[in-house]
């Protein structure tokens, strides 16, 4: 019992002592830090990086539509929709062609049955 009691004084003196070890360390490495004029000029500095980062972020969203992945984009869908609008647009002329030599329709009638007036044709 007695080697107990002296194993756990001495374990408990260690402890003091790091803590006071620690404490002191802690205590330098506050003092370290704190009076340093190179640190705040550089915590100032990073602010200002900070700062250019975020309008650099900005400006890249503004001329984001330009970008050559977006403008590829937009010309395979462009290419796409004037695929569909030229399918379209074969197929009112197919139903037109149909109803005038098939059924006998007048041109006029049929133009402004389907909505498309006289000047209707592909997409350039």
């Amino acid at each position: 019992m007695q080697v107990k009691a002296t194993a756990l004084e001495t374990a408990a003196e260690e402890d003091e002592t790091g803590t006071a070890a620690a404490g002191e360390r802690r205590r330098e490495l506050a003092a370290e830090r704190a009076g340093g004029d190179e640190r705040v000029a550089k915590r100032r500095r990073l602010a200002e990086l900070d700062q250019e980062a975020a309008s650099l972020k900005t400006e890249v969203e503004k001329h984001k539509h330009n970008d050559p992945e977006v403008l590829k984009l937009i010309r395979s869908r462009v290419a796409t929709a004037k695929g569909a609008a030229d399918r379209w647009t074969d197929n009112l002329w197919s139903l037109r062609d149909h109803l005038v030599k098939r059924m006998g329709e007048d041109k006029k009638k049929i133009d402004e049955l389907l909505e498309t007036g006289g000047e209707f044709d592909y997409v350039e």
